[in-house]
């Protein structure tokens, strides 16, 4: 496995590799400058990572990885560059996305969504915005009684996705104390279910190629 993201405090800190998995790990306030100059520097690290581990085709096997074997994470404030890039068409062939106690955007993740209206142009990550400009797959995992992110950010986001997946919404559990093996074993099972999904769209693929090869044979 080698790293996908950029290393920071409040920033991405991902792995890419299995299916690959390149992801955002929010954890503090990140560097100095302003929380907008922090959040544009957080996307545009987060992209440029992405694009440099990038293949145009699966093989041969290296450091870099085709798209459709990539699966974003995101975490807490780390949900904010995920939800960006995963929104964007560099990253439209991307196989899924993972969020654990992601935030629905700054403001509400602190206040309410009338803060967030009046305070729009500040408030960073706004993934409310473009969750739903995101194509692949995507699981959420929350815990009910995280009192930094509250579930509403999760359970918010996860009605606003174009192909959610099973949510997993955790009793008891709070924003650092996600018990690892429940969370582990749903990740697998999404795993599984992008890998599947993969697997067909490669066949269908494959035999669109071979009749077009066929067709044009016999012509």
């Amino acid at each position: 496995n080698g790293h996908a993201g950029a290393n920071g405090h409040a920033g991405a800190n991902g792995h890419a590799g299995a299916n690959d998995h390149a992801g955002a790990n929010g954890t503090g306030n990140g560097a100095n400058g302003s929380a907008g100059e922090q959040k544009q520097n957080w996307f545009e690290r987060t992209r440029s990572s992405f694009s440099s581990r990038k293949k145009r085709a699966p093989e041969p096997p290296g450091l870099g990885a085709h798209p459709s074997r990539v699966v974003l994470f995101g975490r807490s404030l780390g949900s904010g560059p995920t939800v960006d890039l995963a929104s964007k068409p560099l990253a439209a062939d991307i196989a899924g996305v993972i969020l654990q106690s992601p935030i629905e955007s700054g403001a509400r993740a602190i206040f309410n969504k009338s803060v967030s209206y009046v305070g729009y142009g500040m408030d960073i990550f706004k993934n409310y915005t473009k969750i739903g400009n995101v194509g692949c797959p995507v699981v959420i995992m929350h815990g009910e009684a995280d009192q930094v992110v509250p579930c509403h950010n999760g359970r918010a986001l996860y009605d606003l996705c174009q192909r959610p997946w099973t949510p997993l919404w955790i009793e008891e559990a709070g924003h650092n104390c996600m018990p690892t093996d429940v969370v582990h074993e749903h990740v697998r099972q999404f795993l599984a279910y992008v890998e599947d999904q993969a697997m067909e769209r490669r066949q269908r693929a494959a035999k669109q190629q071979n009749g077009h090869h066929h067709h044009r044979n016999r012509a």
